[in-house]
């Protein structure tokens, strides 16, 4: 007997709410035309050709007339009502803030116990914690605010912290006494020098560079290039780790973690995430 299968449908948002200020104009980001329809006319026809079984427009309370346009291109949009616009402070808080800082400080940790070196002194980390939540401050403040330099000067004080952060795991892998090092560091590397890049391109977000160019690019350092480099980079060591810990499991022999280990895989990925990293960025530019 053939099993039913649930029929699907698919719910398109797009998000409308920017003001878009660093554009200098007081017409709302997505009614700006384009090559002759406005961004929100693009985004909506984009979605109508794409098969979108209902379609829902977030607006911004104080821009109805967003609403008023959206409807006017497409009927049936629901429209969603945003009171409160804080993208660009969440996504410093989320991708600087909690997985930033939660990244950096397992490196304190993580990085002497792979390469087997000294630890990393607990002033170090003091200072840097300070530096950290001092430039979140400035940058997320800044954000809510509307204001772009105090913004800014969050991002250069948090390159401050990066620059601390990086020496002292620089002083870390000279000391080490493993010194071969591994596959995954290919990825941690990368990610090492994408964070600060990261905090250069919000900077020029901050500032008011080129939005158009520099909002989207920032996004992508941010997530694909630091945060997924690192991420995926401890990953690749953390991973056969516990499957080491765990193939010695009901009275059991454990295996090598130096067995569970592909080189070759873990090379190929680790070229294949950086070439994705500048083609997004190149195409972003493009």
């Amino acid at each position: 007997m053939t099993e039913m299968q649930p029929a699907r449908s698919c719910l398109a948002i797009v998000l409308a709410a920017g003001e878009g200020t660093r554009m200098k104009s007081r017409l709302p980001k997505v009614l700006h035309p384009v090559a002759g329809r406005s961004l929100l006319g693009h985004a909506l026809s984009s979605v109508a050709q794409a098969g979108a079984d209902a379609v829902a427009v977030v607006i911004s309370s104080e821009r109805p007339e967003v609403g008023e346009e959206a409807l006017k291109l497409l009927p049936a949009a629901r429209i969603a009502t945003q009171h409160e616009r804080r993208g660009t402070a969440h996504a410093v808080l989320a991708g600087y803030g909690f997985m930033g800082n939660l990244a950096l400080g397992f490196s304190y940790v993580l990085v002497p116990m792979f390469v087997l070196s000294q630890g990393i002194p607990d002033a170090v980390g003091r200072r840097t914690a300070w530096l950290s939540g001092g430039a979140l401050l400035l940058a997320a403040g800044g954000a809510v605010a509307g204001q772009g330099v105090i913004a800014a000067l969050g991002g250069v004080v948090g390159l401050a912290a990066i620059g601390l952060h990086l020496h002292a795991v620089a002083e870390a892998l000279r000391s080490r006494m493993r010194k071969r090092l591994e596959t995954f560091f290919r990825l941690v590397k990368l990610a090492w020098v994408l964070l600060p890049v990261s905090v250069v391109a919000g900077l020029a977000v901050a500032l008011g560079a080129a939005p158009e160019l520099t909002a989207a690019l920032w996004g992508w350092l941010l997530v694909v290039g630091w945060l997924l480099s690192f991420v995926t980079g401890i990953l690749q060591r953390i991973m056969p780790f516990l499957a080491s810990m765990h193939s010695g499991g009901n009275g059991g022999k454990p295996v090598l973690m130096s067995r569970l280990v592909a080189e070759r895989p873990l090379i190929l990925h680790a070229a294949l995430h950086a070439v994705a990293v500048v083609l997004g960025a190149a195409g972003l530019l493009a």
